[in-house]
């Protein structure tokens, strides 16, 4: 894969910009808005058919997501590679052979501790789901969505949306009221802004529907994600979601 060329303007070259540390602009309706970065991601699995389909269609660029390399295992590939792709998201198929899925989570997380991993499968089961996200996983998708949902939710990741698809995001709400045991002191922690927007968020909704339909800004309602995770102790959504559900809690 080959990165295509820049444009210019005025003579001057974009990637010239780019490597100057500057914002490239996109003209929209007669105004200048910064372009969203592009999220750069890795993809290891073991179907050469489903690599080729995320492959194919990453091509064109949906969703400003880029696939900058695939892989059919991690036996043959150095897991330090990955890191020097500079990617931004990892999607791996949590069946891959040679490693079970702790040690292989471990192994990732400490190479590339600042990469999100997300799980790509065909298991929609509570009990896969669930022990993908206790393991350690930054998220979880389905394979049965297609690519287009898939690329979707990779682009999400890096405007704080949260890598779940909606069938998983379910059986993570309803494991929440099926364990709801009470209230703790970490629940307890959490003022009820911020437990209606934690509530939101964990059904699977991005931060912009979050934020209209509990009619707040973005602004604010990221301000409260950050109070929550602050107190939680959470670097992530999931993190902090899975923190509530051990504790029983009805978010």
């Amino acid at each position: 894969m080959h990165p295509g060329h820049a444009g210019t303007s005025g003579g001057l070259q974009q990637g010239t910009l780019l490597e100057a540390g500057c914002t490239p602009m996109v003209p929209l309706l007669g105004i200048v808005h910064p372009a969203r970065p592009e999220v750069r991601f890795a993809l290891v699995d073991s179907d050469d058919r489903f690599r080729g389909e995320i492959e194919g269609h990453a091509a064109s660029r949906p969703h400003n997501v880029r696939c900058v390399g695939t892989f059919d295992s991690l036996l043959s590939t150095p897991v330090s590679l990955l890191k020097r792709l500079g990617i931004h998201v990892l999607l791996i198929d949590p069946d891959i052979p040679g490693f079970p899925l702790p040690s292989l989570l471990q192994c990732l997380r400490a190479t590339n501790p600042a990469c999100p991993i997300i799980l790509l499968s065909h298991d929609a089961s509570t009990e896969a789901i669930l022990y993908a996200l206790q393991c350690g996983a930054d998220g979880y998708l389905l394979k049965s969505e297609g690519p287009d949902e898939i690329l979707r939710r990779i682009a999400d990741v890096s405007r704080g949306g949260i890598p779940l698809s909606n069938q998983a995001s379910q059986v993570v709400w309803k494991h929440h009221r099926k364990t709801d045991q009470g209230h703790s002191p970490q629940r307890s922690m959490l003022t009820c802004c911020e437990s209606r927007v934690m509530e939101q968020l964990a059904t699977g909704v991005r931060y912009k529907e979050a934020a209209s339909h509990l009619g707040i800004s973005q602004n604010t309602l990221r301000s409260h994600v950050r109070n929550a995770y602050r107190k939680l102790n959470a670097n992530s959504l999931v993190e902090a979601v899975h923190k509530l559900q051990v504790h029983g809690h009805r978010i």
